[in-house]
């Protein structure tokens, strides 16, 4: 079936680099929803596989596909091209390693109009081998707080750091994106944090749902969270713009217990990835970040709880070598 061009209602941005082996799986996932008015923007990011073949294929078969060409930039300006060229109503970014289900635009998109929301944010599974074996996501939105219109003075103080501050797991209004000029920042990884933040801040109405309609690939080969390389030591400049959206928004204290929280969970997760030629710097990176702050600005029994506010005093007192020991004993 071939459909004609016109201005669709959703715009599905797709940054593709290198996926020739995961992205006619997530084509025919995109392609097959059960909500058909729909442009879907491939951001070729300078492939340098069969990827440019195979959208230039599906480009032949659908003509809600559109072929974005650009030279190599990264996630970032990808998805920064993908929303200069995108002309939705509504925009949905899905990464071209995973995929989603067919009723993926029905559900959110309804839910999005239902309470004339901003966004919506959606919950995943993860999918983890080539077997497509799939497992459930452990965290879940407090009932009390799905499925209708909420504002941001409405949620608890934890609650930014439950919403998966990644870029996949919404649907967003284009206008709330377009009027604010919204774009990722490129060159770093963890782009999705800022971009996260201002959305959530920038948005009157927004909506939360337990439904799970995106499949999410876990450290496909060639990705860049797979690559665990010198890019990661990108953590704290990510982390650091992230702050400075919240104190934008004058809303840094309400968070700032449960984002250090995050932000060590985090941190403890890149250490223990990352390719060990970096491990060592990446330690440093982390000590010099945390020796700035001033705990006692912060509810130590909230932090207390969360079992990684002990690396804290293990990062901020040991030396590399000590610090990997105690890491290895305390796992």
């Amino acid at each position: 079936m071939r459909y004609a061009l016109a201005m669709a209602e959703v715009s599905i941005i797709v940054p593709v680099y290198n996926v020739e082996k995961y992205l006619s799986f997530c084509l025919d996932s995109i392609i097959n929803q059960t909500f058909k008015d729909i442009e879907i923007l491939c951001v070729n990011d300078g492939s340098t596989d069969n990827s440019p073949t195979i959208l230039e294929h599906y480009a032949n078969f659908d003509k809600r596909i559109k072929i974005i060409n650009k030279p190599n930039g990264g996630l970032s300006s990808a998805r920064n091209a993908g929303i200069d060229e995108a002309s939705g109503k509504y925009i949905a970014f899905v990464d071209s390693d995973d995929f989603v289900s067919h009723f993926f635009l029905e559900k959110t998109l309804g839910l999005l109009k239902k309470y004339n929301a901003d966004f919506v944010s959606f919950m995943f599974s993860s999918v983890v081998g080539n077997n497509l074996k799939m497992y459930g996501h452990n965290v879940t939105f407090d009932k009390l707080l799905t499925e209708k219109a909420l504002t941001e003075k409405q949620l608890p103080g934890d609650f930014y750091t439950k919403i998966h501050p990644t870029a996949w797991c919404k649907l967003y209004s284009a206008d709330l994106i377009r009027r604010n000029n919204l774009k990722f920042t490129e060159g770093i990884v963890f782009e999705d944090l800022p971009f996260a933040a201002e959305i959530f801040f920038l948005a009157k109405k927004m909506v939360f749902t337990n439904l799970a309609p995106y499949y999410y690939r876990v450290d496909r080969q060639g990705s860049i969270m797979a690559k665990k390389d010198e890019k990661m030591l990108d953590f704290v400049k990510s982390i650091n713009a992230v702050d400075a959206v919240f104190e934008k928004y004058h809303r840094f204290e309400k968070y700032k217990n449960s984002m250090l929280i995050y932000k060590l969970q985090l941190a403890v997760y890149c250490f223990t990835t990352i390719n060990e030629a970096y491990r060592e710097k990446f330690f440093y990176t982390l000590k010099d970040y945390f020796s700035k702050f001033d705990f006692r600005e912060y509810n130590r029994k909230q932090l207390e709880k969360d079992k990684n506010y002990k690396i804290i005093s293990l990062i901020l007192s040991c030396n590399y070598a000590s610090f990997c020991k105690a890491v290895k004993n305390y796992a």
